[in-house]
């Protein structure tokens, strides 16, 4: 067992050590560098390794999670924080692009256009409306909408925002930004319209592709997860300060209109 003591800090050169070996090992670029996708593990045997790409979670076994894509962006997003090392900002922005051009419900793709993103896609044709997918075919779930905030939003856009005043890399930056932020008031607003449950407390959290809400979905049906109920108020807390603290700038700036979009 690991044992880490907590009074120490983690040495710059771990940190990097570990940004090392999950690019190495687990990075899985498309054959154009567009996209990126992470191995779901590494499973050592008598000669050599072998690497799982889909999942091996009973949920999500043959598939590609979402919510697996998108925790393996965390500790990247708060080293490329501290760091600006351009080549991890590279992998993070590659990861972004597959989760909008896969993921994401699209009409383009033949999807509902209904918007957030699918909890899953077939690792063989990267697609969310595959028989393969079983019960999460054309599926979408708390994680595959609400957890963009907490593992990679809320750090990236702090990384990104002040943008670089010029240079080589100001334009892609900016585009990301913009991509973060896009994202950033769908999943809030989505969170905020989609879930609550009218006859409980808590939030809804499986919905078929059209925002139907889903409760025979496996071993959930209808029944709360407490620490996700407890996540989404932390977080649209978070998104709360995000946007009035924007919406202040952009009024010193005089941007009245775009300000107002963001407190309506």
């Amino acid at each position: 067992m690991l044992s880490i003591d907590w009074r120490r800090p983690l040495s710059p050169r771990g940190a990097r050590g570990g940004v090392r070996y999950q690019r190495e090992t687990f990075r899985s670029l498309s054959h154009d560098g567009r996209y990126c996708f992470w191995q779901f593990g590494k499973r050592k045997r008598n000669r050599g390794a072998t690497l799982i790409f889909p999942s091996e979670n009973a949920d999500d076994r043959g598939t590609i999670a979402l919510y697996e894509q998108i925790y393996a962006l965390a500790g990247l997003c708060q080293y490329y924080r501290i760091t600006q090392e351009w080549e991890v900002l590279e992998d993070i922005r590659r990861t972004i692009r597959a989760f909008q051009d896969f993921f994401r419900d699209e009409p383009r793709y033949g999807y509902t256009g209904k918007g957030g993103y699918f909890s899953h896609i077939d690792y063989a044709t990267l697609r969310p409306d595959v028989d393969s997918l079983g019960q999460n075919k054309l599926r979408k779930n708390w994680n595959s909408i609400g957890d963009h905030i907490p593992a990679y939003l809320v750090n990236l856009i702090l990384a990104l925002d002040p943008l670089p005043r010029g240079g080589e890399g100001h334009d892609t930056a900016e585009e990301l930004l913009t991509t973060c932020r896009a994202i950033l008031m769908e999943t809030s607003k989505l969170i905020v319209t989609k879930f609550p449950d009218r006859d409980s407390m808590f939030v809804n959290e499986r919905f078929h592709a059209d925002w139907t809400v889903d409760h025979d979905w496996g071993w959930q049906k209808n029944r709360a997860i407490v620490g996700h109920n407890l996540k989404i108020a932390w977080n649209m807390t978070r998104v709360a300060h995000y946007c009035r603290s924007r919406a202040a700038h952009l009024r010193g700036h005089r941007d009245t209109e775009d300000a107002g979009e963001l407190v309506g």
